[in-house]
């Protein structure tokens, strides 16, 4: 039998949702420590942004903004921040994670 992360998965015969379940558990916990580097390196703006992100394709919706309570010039600075800091990317007309684990993460540890 193999060690490591991926050990549970020695003679699995049909992929479940448990199984999914497991493996996004496992990735999260091995990168967590990261994770939490990369988030605590964020100011208050681009930690906003992030989470934003993490839950909406439209992120200048007034009701975001409000609910975020965040200016709509201080979210496209944050946003402008994250793309030169390399956390996301412009995927055509969308913004998205470049990490999506980081986006997983950010989404599970804030409930959103």
């Amino acid at each position: 039998m193999r060690s490591g992360t991926l050990a549970f998965l020695e003679n699995v015969g049909k992929i479940t949702i448990d199984l999914v379940m497991r493996g996004l558990a496992a990735v999260k916990n091995r990168l967590q420590v990261e994770h939490e580097g990369a988030w605590t390196s964020l100011m208050r703006n681009q930690k906003v942004a992030c989470k934003i992100l993490s839950i909406s394709q439209n992120p200048y919706q007034k009701e975001t903004l409000q609910k975020f309570n965040i200016s709509q010039s201080s979210l496209q600075q944050a946003i402008e921040s994250l793309l030169e800091k390399q956390i996301i990317w412009r995927n055509d007309d969308k913004i998205e994670f470049l990490d999506p684990f980081f986006q997983y993460w950010i989404k599970d540890q804030f409930h959103l």
